[in-house]
This record gives C-alpha cells, structure tokens and sequence, in this order.
C-alpha cells in the first residue's frame, strides 16, 4: 500500500509539472492603448483587459514548480477588486521584475492621461 503511494505521489508531480509547462507556454499579456489582455489556457481560452488606470498593485509569487523551473507568477490587484484575488495572474514569468515594472511605467503614463482628459 505504502509503495502504491509513492508511485501515485510521483505521477501527480510528473504530470503537474508537465501542467505548468502548458500552463506557462500557452500564455500571452500584451498592452494594447492602455490596456492589459491576457489571454491564458491550456484547455480553454480565456481573454481578459483590464483597463491599466484601475490598476493598483502587482505581487510577485513563486510556487514550488515555478521555483523549479524558474519561472514567475505576476499578481495584478484593480481598485474595486476583492482583496484577495487578483484580477489576473501573469503565469510563466521568466524575468518578473522586468516585467513588473515595464507593467508600472504602462500604468502610470495611463493614470496620465486619465488625469489630462
């Protein structure tokens, strides 16, 4: 029974692994004139805009298989949104930080020309 565990225990490791590899090589984001779209889905699509003015703040995560891999989760929080869950989660992120703030510069020159119009 023991050894019928730890063979069920490595199957779901190899095949959530084999997840997160999808997961991140079928993602996308984008800024299309003050906007974010996310398109993500291994099985089904789902896109997603988010105006970048309504932005608020990005967290950082990284999970044991992203670790492993070397990759990133970006959190994106939106005023009006609940606190605990992020509006999107940019999945497959190589370089974070980079990304986190190119992400704030496209943020703050939104908020910009929010504020002009």
């Amino acid at each position: 029974m023991f050894g019928l565990g730890i063979i069920a225990a490595i199957l779901y490791w190899i095949l959530s692994a084999n997840f997160v590899r999808r997961q991140a090589a079928a993602f996308y984001y984008r800024i299309e004139g003050g906007k974010l779209c996310v398109d993500s889905g291994v099985y089904f699509l789902k896109r997603k805009t988010i105006p970048l003015e309504r932005v608020t703040d990005f967290m950082l995560a990284q999970g044991p298989l992203q670790r492993r891999y070397g990759i990133w989760a970006l959190h994106v929080q939106t005023a009006g949104g609940q606190q605990a869950v992020a509006e999107a989660v940019l999945i497959g992120i190589e370089n974070p930080e980079q990304v986190r703030d190119e992400l704030l510069r496209a943020r703050d020159a939104a908020v910009e020309r929010a504020r002009v119009l």
